[in-house]
């Protein structure tokens, strides 16, 4: 993968993988258990996952504090 490749979706990855990995390990790797019910799950909440961009917002005075259980981690 060239450096300024970007993987930056499922199918992006999955493409990629194709160029690298022989059959056997494809198979493995995109297939699930018996009738693959926990795999069509997982794909379909990932789906529904939508990532916006923060496009063209003030970030003068940004806050990067976290908080985790009540307490600030960072």
């Amino acid at each position: 993968m060239s450096p300024k490749k970007l993987l930056l979706t499922v199918d992006d990855y999955r493409k990629e993988a194709e160029t690298k990995l022989n059959k056997m390990e494809l198979e493995y790797y995109n297939g699930g258990a018996d009738e693959e019910l926990t795999l069509a799950r997982n794909e379909k909440a990932f789906q529904s996952l939508l990532i916006v961009p923060r496009c063209l917002r003030d970030v003068s005075e940004m806050d990067t504090t976290v908080e985790w259980f009540g307490s600030e981690i960072a």
